[in-house]
């Protein structure tokens, strides 16, 4: 009898550790294809960013302005640009967007525009990374997790962004991401960091900081 329970316990644990090293694994596969699939949607952006930046088909002056401001302040002047409605003009009379300088370190490294369209396709794909953790932290269900950020690649309006070259509002993406994980997790410093960043990219960023305040004043008393 005490042999029979001994097995009985033995084999029981046996089961309960391989659906242990199961679950495991599984967790471990789908982090793997979440983290996977953001590098080749960034490195996706990459490609066909440059292929149509080399070929001369951008298409749209926002490259140029946004190259020449963030390329001026590496070199420590006024981000003064050449406007197509009122040229000579800083950056900001045309839009607030100070948080776009947070690029002008890679021009220390290179003078080549590619560069912010590189750093706007890493910082997309980052911003998949850090909604998978958000899903993982709300869900608890990795694999719920990858169906979202797969969901959100596959936004046509994101999608859109990443081809249009480089644009302030793409790039703020992993900044409003932190703020949004930030938030969940319970880190107060953090998030007002990310959120005064996110507020930078654009002065129509109020609203996204009109709706995130009353959202979070309804759904944590803690952080009114």
């Amino acid at each position: 009898i005490v042999t029979c329970l001994a097995w009985i316990c033995y084999t029981r644990s046996m089961r309960l550790s391989l659906k242990h090293i199961v679950e495991k694994t599984n967790k471990r596969w789908i982090d793997i294809c979440a983290y996977m699939l953001c590098a080749l949607y960034a490195l996706g952006g990459i490609v066909l960013n440059l292929n149509k930046y080399w070929q001369y088909d951008t298409g749209h002056y926002d490259l140029g302005i946004f190259d020449s401001a963030i390329f001026k302040v590496s070199r420590f002047q006024l981000p003064i640009i050449e406007h197509m409605v009122a040229g000579g003009r800083i950056i900001w009379a045309d839009h607030f967007h100070p948080s776009i300088l947070l690029l002008s370190p890679l021009y220390w490294f290179t003078d080549r525009p590619e560069i912010i369209l590189i750093a706007q396709d890493i910082l997309v794909g980052l911003s998949g990374i850090v909604l998978y953790k958000i899903g993982c932290h709300l869900l608890k269900n990795r694999f719920l997790s990858l169906s979202v950020v797969v969901a959100y690649f596959m936004f046509t309006g994101l999608q859109n962004a990443v081809l249009f070259d480089f644009h302030e509002l793409t790039m703020s993406t992993v900044f409003i991401a932190l703020t949004y994980w930030a938030f969940f997790t319970n880190r107060k410093k953090l998030f007002f960091l990310c959120f005064i960043i996110t507020l930078g990219f654009k002065e129509s960023f109020f609203l996204f900081g009109v709706g995130l305040s009353m959202f979070i004043f309804f759904f944590d008393k803690s952080w009114r």
